[in-house]
């Protein structure tokens, strides 16, 4: 399905779509489950994806993404791994 095809279905913009995959942006739960509806799949299996990926891959995409953070952001993210694993 292409993005285009996507916003349609999905009532999204095909912008905030493209920022979404690139992982510009975050989207909030119901952004995931407007995407998830409109590609006729469950919110789990639309985020089990990313257990396919490789650990490596998984890291460089985290990497990645931290790097753009600021201090601010860097604390919540600090903050929500420690609840996740003390």
């Amino acid at each position: 399905m292409t993005l285009e095809g996507l916003a349609e279905r999905s009532g999204l913009h095909q912008n905030y779509l493209g920022e979404i995959e690139r992982g510009q942006k975050n989207p909030s739960i119901e952004t995931i489950a407007a995407i998830a509806g409109a590609l006729e799949v469950s919110i789990g299996a639309l985020l089990d994806a990313y257990d396919s990926e490789s650990a490596a891959a998984l890291k460089k995409r985290i990497r990645a993404r931290l790097s753009g953070m600021t201090d601010t952001e860097l604390i919540r993210v600090l903050r929500v791994l420690d609840a996740i694993r003390p």
